[in-house]
């Protein structure tokens, strides 16, 4: 009942979110914004995930894409007014999560077990930092799914398409085959 809970609390704030959407510009992971934009939280407990607006090789100056970052929920910084020569007393670091494309299975890591990572190697797994040999562990999705590092979680997979390469030089030697000399001249 609990999860079903949880479950039925996630799905109504998706749908607030959705139906918001349509009322203002709301920001899609992968989607296009404005460097500069004001980070957009979009929920978490102990570890709390939020949209960030950055640059890729793709985006043209001062344009970017939403991705998806997180953070530990640390209480916000404490300072200390009495003591005049103490320094304010910070929580630790906000852990930002950040795509490692050389993590593999095995391999030293220093990420927060929250902060997962895509496996080049196989699709339907993702890595995660174990914390007490700080390396990478494989762990699987569900049957039919794949693990997206922009979402931290396995979506399902989409059907392949299948792409054929064909060489120029190929093509020159099909258009000068007797059948297809025609087709070259015109």
């Amino acid at each position: 009942m609990k999860g079903f809970n949880k479950i039925l609390r996630f799905c109504a704030l998706a749908l607030i979110l959705f139906a918001h959407g349509f009322a203002q510009s709301t920001p899609v992971i992968g989607g296009a914004c404005k460097l500069g934009s004001a980070d957009v939280q979009i929920g978490g407990k102990q570890t709390q995930f939020f949209l960030k607006c950055e640059a890729n090789a793709e985006s043209e100056d001062g344009n970017g894409v939403w991705t998806v970052k997180s953070r530990s929920a640390a209480s916000p910084p404490e300072v200390q007014h009495h003591p005049k020569n103490v320094a304010p007393k910070l929580s630790p670091a906000a852990n930002i999560c950040e795509q490692d494309v050389s993590a593999r299975e095995g391999v030293g890591c220093i990420a927060t077990e929250t902060c997962l990572q895509e496996n080049p190697l196989e699709g339907n797994t993702f890595l995660q930092c174990e914390q007490t040999a700080k390396i990478w562990i494989k762990k699987p999705c569900q049957e039919g799914t794949v693990f997206k590092f922009e979402s931290q979680s396995c979506v399902a997979a989409s059907p392949k398409r299948h792409l054929f390469r064909v060489s120029h030089r190929h093509f020159l030697s099909f258009l000068d085959s007797p059948m297809h000399s025609d087709a070259r001249e015109s």
